[in-house]
């Protein structure tokens, strides 16, 4: 009978733990979900200030600021002359991804 007992508060204490390690890891899991759906709004936001103060400052930013606002304006610089070469080639010629030779063009 006292095995029965002893088994028995094993058991119930077990459970415990069991329902305790469960409602924990049900928390875990929302508090890990929040946290990481903060970091996604921080990186908006981050994204945001970033736009702002390259748009108030990029031409004349403060001290530690220049080496990343010339990476932005060179980068923005490439894309405006991809988009001036894709403009020259369609006019010349490219269209749709076709190339058309001049000279079979009929007038």
């Amino acid at each position: 009978m006292e095995l029965f007992k002893e088994i028995s508060v094993k058991a119930e204490r077990l459970a415990k733990v069991g329902s305790k390690k469960v409602k924990n890891t049900g928390k875990i899991a929302s508090l890990k979900l929040s946290s990481h759906s903060a970091q996604e709004e921080i990186n908006k936001l981050y994204l945001k200030i970033g736009k702002r103060y390259y748009k108030d400052h990029g031409l004349a930013p403060e001290a530690g600021y220049e080496k990343l606002c010339d990476q932005v304006t060179d980068l923005l610089t490439l894309i405006s002359e991809n988009e001036a070469t894709i403009t020259e080639m369609k006019i010349d010629g490219v269209l749709d991804e076709v190339v058309v030779d001049p000279d079979e063009v009929e007038e």
